[in-house]
């Protein structure tokens, strides 16, 4: 883990006001929350085999570099700040498009979200970009009726790393999404 990119993606979400049930959840980009990321419990962590947060990013750059797509930014719910070994965590993260939510459903079929949802699914975040018109958001991940993360994925996360997985933090849902995040060799039409 890079722990400098970590710390900054920290301060970054406190200037963006750390995610609370009393407001919207702040969105970050691609890079900010996935380049130097190696925690696997910080987004994904249900999978079977855990996938780790590099092989999403490939994945949701790929979805983002799509000409329909203005951007796919990260929705952050946890943040355990005093914690340096646990990188803040995601269950969902937006594709802005002017695509339908069954197209953003197709594109992510591999990647199996519980839930594909036009809209922001918890309010609009203050920062949420400007769309284009004819543009909407649609999330795309987990939500919190299902698959609680808590100690099996954070224990999971820690072995992976060599730690003690006992008296871990319970942070948040899951995104449910499945074992395979492969696409097509030809762009998304």
């Amino acid at each position: 883990m890079d722990t400098a990119k970590r710390l900054e993606l920290v301060e970054r979400l406190k200037s963006l006001g750390l995610p609370s049930p009393e407001r919207p959840s702040p969105l970050v980009t691609l890079e900010e929350f996935l380049i130097g990321n190696d925690d696997y419990g910080s987004i994904g962590c249900n999978l079977t085999p855990m996938l780790g947060p590099q092989f999403f990013f490939e994945k949701l750059k790929f979805i983002r570099s799509q000409p329909s797509v203005q951007d796919v930014l990260v929705e952050v719910i946890e943040v355990e700040e005093e914690d340096p070994t646990m990188w803040p965590f995601a269950d969902r993260v937006y594709v802005f498009t002017d695509r339908t939510p069954e197209d953003v459903a197709h594109w992510t079929v591999s990647l199996q979200p519980d839930a594909i949802e036009k809209g922001f699914v918890n309010g609009k975040p203050y920062t949420a970009p400007e769309l284009k018109p004819g543009y909407n958001a649609t999330a795309s991940g987990g939500t919190d009726d299902k698959l609680p993360c808590c100690v099996n994925c954070v224990s999971a996360a820690k072995s992976l790393r060599g730690e003690s997985p006992s008296s871990p933090a319970l942070f948040g849902f899951a995104v449910a999404l499945g074992p395979s995040w492969g696409f097509p060799d030809n762009r998304i039409s």
